[in-house]
């Protein structure tokens, strides 16, 4: 099991973004969007992007794909962003 705490909205939002608009790819999904392109699609900085994207991956909710400048959610990333909503839903 993991904590929730590292997750503030934007980091939530950022992770849960990437999951939704990850393409497949052969044997995995990546988002083939930049940090500078996330950011401007987010309405973040730059550097809130980055620093969101090195925490994530550090608490391996996301990973670099291929070390190319792409990223994909980890199997924890999901499991977080299904855990969020459904205590979203739930405070409805």
């Amino acid at each position: 099991m993991f904590d929730l705490e590292i997750f503030t909205n934007d980091k939530y939002k950022l992770l849960k973004w990437i999951a939704e608009n990850e393409v497949e790819y052969k044997k995995g999904k990546y988002l083939s969007a930049s940090q500078q392109e996330i950011a401007e699609t987010l309405h973040y900085s730059k550097s809130k992007t980055n620093k969101y994207v090195n925490e994530l991956i550090e608490f391996n909710f996301m990973e670099r794909y291929k070390k190319n400048g792409k990223y994909s959610v980890t199997k924890q990333g999901y499991d977080a962003i299904k855990r969020i909503g459904n205590m979203e839903e739930n405070s409805k």
